[in-house]
């Protein structure tokens, strides 16, 4: 033991440099070990690929069949080389959450999307343009006020492309309910017919006799201005319309059980049926930030429909235990559909990573591992391989249906 009366000797400069730099080592260490932990928590399903500098372009995405996804669509994505080259040229006119279309002639359609702040003269309207992939030149093709950020494109077999619905801008517009048809031959549009209910951010389904499932959306009007205490939501669309696209008349099929107006998505199943899944969020401005709690979905889990088209009813099938607003759903070979992402952002921790999978054989949902990183959605596409690429929060993930396959306990 020491005397009692020895005094203990202060560290050196060098040792007490010594000490922190250890210390600095240890944290150092003990941070890369959690990082390494919260990423094993992920899905080994999915994968991150890669991050990117800016995700103010990078909100729309296009499978090529060459290897290249298009995303932006100013950017392209070379799968194999996990490599994001930019185009040689840009748009004519900048947008946020533009949508694609792949023409027969393999030329882009870009179409919709919200026109950046302070136009020039010819960006003052809604353009769409045509990306020629062998120059890579963007070509405006026409002018249009109904084709706006939240219509919705299709494009059939034969090459004929319908834009169907929009947002209105003005409280008497109607040309939220009209439906257009765009000749890529001749670049010119016309309207052809007229849904029974204006809508915008709704869904269109391609059914196997080329007309066209629409549903979901918010009333196509914009939102009145009312003073303080008087706020109502906008109204919702809960009818599911058919168009026919050699008719060109539009007519009801049923309503939806629960209001679906956020991105939905139908998936067709077997016995001429759609599985109706995901699209409601209680955020989108339907609700004032003083009573949005309130609304009837918020917290809560989502219904699953199925609409019949033969008997024209919708049932709920079964439910998701968690909100969600915009996932990416797709079919899967093995028959089931898988539900990624989406949500609400007040439980974006949970919702934004949680996976899951709904097999409408056996009317089951179970959950898959969560994603490594954040996907709100919907920005996303699957490959003719079923692999699926995620695009969000400057993150690239990818779902390998391989890997999926194989693994036995795939389901928990």
């Amino acid at each position: 033991m020491s005397s009692p009366d020895k005094q203990s000797r202060p560290l050196s400069g060098r040792a007490l440099l010594k000490w922190t730099i250890l210390a600095l080592v240890s944290i150092l260490v003990g941070l890369l070990a959690l990082s390494f932990f919260l990423m094993g928590r992920g899905s080994k399903y999915f994968k991150v690929l890669r991050t990117y500098d800016s995700i103010y372009r990078l909100n729309s995405v296009l499978d090529l069949k060459d290897g290249r996804l298009l995303i932006g669509p100013e950017h392209f994505y070379l799968i194999k080389q996990n490599r994001i080259v930019p185009t040689k040229r840009k748009l004519v006119c900048e947008r946020f959450m533009p949508e694609m279309l792949q023409l027969l002639d393999k030329r882009i359609l870009i179409y919709g999307g919200s026109i950046t702040e302070n136009p020039s003269d010819k960006c003052r309207e809604e353009v769409a343009e045509i990306l020629d992939l062998k120059t890579e030149k963007f070509t405006p093709v026409f002018n249009i006020s109904a084709v706006t950020s939240r219509t919705s494109g299709i494009m059939l077999p034969d090459g004929r492309v319908f834009f169907i619905g929009g947002f209105a801008k003005q409280q008497k517009d109607t040309t939220g309910n009209r439906i257009w048809l765009f000749d890529a031959k001749t670049n010119e549009i016309k309207i052809v017919g007229h849904l029974i209910i204006p809508r915008n951010r709704h869904t269109l389904l391609r059914l196997p006799d080329d007309n066209i499932l629409i549903a979901g959306g918010s009333f196509a009007v914009p939102r009145p201005i009312f003073k303080k205490g008087e706020y109502k939501p906008i109204p919702h669309v809960t009818l599911v319309e058919l168009f026919n696209t050699k008719t060109y008349k539009t007519t009801s099929v049923t309503n939806l059980k629960f209001v679906r107006n956020s991105k939905t998505a139908l998936i067709p199943l077997k016995g001429d049926k759609v599985a109706v899944i995901g699209g409601i969020d209680p955020t989108i401005e339907d609700l004032d930030s003083e009573t949005f709690h309130e609304h009837p979905y918020f917290n809560k889990k989502e219904p699953i429909e199925i609409i019949d088209l033969n008997q024209k009813t919708s049932s709920v099938a079964n439910t998701i235990p968690q909100p969600k607003s915009s996932p990416a759903v797709f079919a899967l070979p093995d028959g089931k559909i898988i539900i990624i992402g989406g949500g609400a952002w007040e439980q974006r921790e949970k919702t934004f990573r949680s996976v899951f999978i709904f097999d409408p054989q056996r009317n089951r949902v179970d959950s898959l591992d969560p994603l490594h990183s954040f996907f709100a959605g919907p920005v996303s596409v699957q490959t003719d391989n079923a692999d699926i690429y995620l695009l969000d929060f400057n993150v690239i993930q990818k779902f390998s249906y391989e890997q999926y396959r194989k693994d036995k306990k795939k389901l928990k």
